[in-house]
């Protein structure tokens, strides 16, 4: 059975977003195709929402037309701009890390890069539209992940999705593009929470939200993709569906617990600050959510789905590779270089893929 959708999902993991953006710049590079001619649907959490939305965005003047932005320019935002990005808060300990609009310099801050990338005043509905009279484009969703935390008009607190096909369906969630991008990245303790749609800050006229970070519930958001082709009822059969899911790189050495009887009777702290089992100190019980939150969803599509139609691409980091905000892009871009390079442990997967994007084309 031919595969009619083809699915591209990106994790989150902050500056780890190399790891993803420089895969897809190999993959336009060795198809000589940008990704929107690739894919039925891409969509991410975090780091990933924002490579998402930049890769659906039709805002960079090329001749007659305007594109989203190719992967290596994504890429290249990574290596020379994170300083922009990750600017800090200065109000002490009891406050986010960095700011999201800093109040001296407009154009500083995670808020203003997103508008300046993404287009001040394009929403998610003339996004979609414009990518659908692209020249080859076969896109027909794009979306990002977040989580409100703030009941008010027609909203719960829980899990939302910004996506092209709902936005251009109502009004109430035709956010800016630039907004399902902040959203989805308004990691807690990193970036202040979001607010989004009708009276915030250059809002769009969407339902007012307060949102963080699409990574407290789904960092891997593979499952909602293929959730949204369900509902649509387009998929009738999972051997039309390829579903390619790019994490920004795993660090999971484990904790020793040892045999005695008193052997992993932790408490708050140990939990929240002790030694892997490689002596780097790390917080046990945020490192096994959020690791737990990246391999369930891509352990369930590699069981749901048929054999070839799940494609998973994670390299295996070093602890000086982990962080989120660290300025270690360079050592990051070198990991994703030799994870799918010949003889890499990535590489085979890879190159099937390659293989299958080109045969379905």
């Amino acid at each position: 059975m031919a595969i009619r959708w083809r699915v591209l999902v990106v994790d989150g993991g902050g500056i780890r977003g190399v790891v993803p953006a420089y895969v897809l710049s190999r993959l336009e590079a060795d198809l000589g195709r940008p990704i929107y001619t690739l894919f039925d649907c891409v969509g991410g959490t975090s780091t990933g929402g924002i490579i998402a939305m930049g890769l659906s965005a039709p805002v960079v003047p090329r001749g007659d037309l305007r594109t989203p932005w190719t992967a290596a320019e994504i890429l290249s935002f990574y290596l020379h701009e994170e300083q922009r990005l990750f600017v800090g808060n200065g109000r002490g300990l009891f406050a986010a890390k960095y700011v999201g609009e800093h109040p001296s310099d407009p154009r500083s801050g995670i808020a203003a890069w997103l508008r300046e990338k993404l287009g001040a005043d394009l929403t998610l509905s003339a996004a979609a539209a414009a990518m659908r009279r692209l020249e080859g484009s076969r896109l027909k969703n794009a979306f990002t992940t977040a989580y409100t935390v703030a009941a008010g008009e027609g909203v719960q607190p829980g899990p939302v999705v910004f996506d092209h096909v709902e936005a251009s369906r109502d009004p109430d969630e035709d956010y800016f593009v630039w907004e399902a991008a902040r959203g989805t990245s308004a990691a807690p303790t990193y970036f202040p929470v979001a607010r989004i749609g009708r009276g915030a800050l250059r809002g769009s006229n969407a339902r007012p939200r307060h949102v963080i970070d699409g990574g407290v519930a789904a960092n891997n958001p593979a499952l909602y993709a293929l959730s949204h082709l369900a509902r649509e009822s387009q998929v009738h059969d999972l051997r039309e569906v390829l579903v390619v899911s790019l994490g920004t790189g795993l660090y999971n050495p484990g904790y020793h617990v040892g045999d005695d009887r008193d052997a992993g009777d932790w408490g708050k702290l140990q939990w929240l600050l002790r030694r892997d089992v490689r002596g780097n100190w790390s917080s046990a019980i945020m490192d096994v959510l959020g690791n737990a939150n990246v391999l369930v969803p891509a352990q369930q599509l590699g069981d749901l789905l048929p054999k070839g139609h799940f494609v998973r691409i994670e390299p295996r980091i070093r602890y000086d590779e982990a962080s989120l905000d660290g300025l270690d892009a360079p050592a990051l871009l070198a990991t994703a270089e030799q994870w799918i390079a010949p003889g890499g442990d990535g590489h085979g997967a890879y190159a099937a893929l390659v293989e299958a994007l080109r045969d379905g084309a």
